[in-house]
């Protein structure tokens, strides 16, 4: 189920977080955005609202799994919309912690999980000592074309 202005306010209702009017119109601006957007893209779209507001309101989606954080190619941060939600909760279906496959041309942003990466980056922990203390995170964007760009620019033969 795509997320929904009202999808997402449940959610943060659910988390005990204040929709307020400025929250309201952030979160209808993000959710007609087809790809990703930066924080930028959503002051110029509403610019009655304080940057602190936006950057405020993006933090709080962050840290309800609401909305990613992403390096798009050209090393800009930008913000992606979890597409997937329990329909009943209206809590995200996108696992805390994951990784992110990024569309060199469209900007699609796709989420996976990788045991194997898992079992490298535990491995590193292990391998570098001296060097590097305990790992307590780790980011991972794979940059590619999606299938859907694939199909519709393919290579000439």
């Amino acid at each position: 189920m795509p997320r929904t202005p009202e999808s997402i306010f449940k959610t943060l209702v659910n988390r005990n977080a204040r929709v307020t009017a400025p929250r309201r119109e952030i979160i209808d601006c993000i959710s007609k955005v087809p790809r990703t957007f930066t924080a930028e893209d959503v002051c110029a779209q509403l610019p009655h609202i304080g940057r602190a507001t936006v950057y405020r309101t993006l933090k709080i989606l962050q840290d309800a799994n609401i909305i990613c954080k992403v390096v798009l190619p050209n090393d800009e941060m930008a913000y992606s919309v979890s597409a997937d939600l329990d329909q009943e909760s209206g809590v995200s279906r996108v696992p805390a912690h994951h990784h992110h496959a990024v569309c060199t041309v469209c900007t699609a942003v796709r989420y996976f999980n990788a045991e194997a990466i898992e079992r490298v980056i535990h491995a590193l922990s292990g391998s570098v000592q001296g060097v590097m203390g305990e790992i307590i995170d780790h980011r991972i964007e794979v940059y590619d074309i999606c299938p859907r760009c694939v199909v519709q620019n393919p290579e000439p033969a």
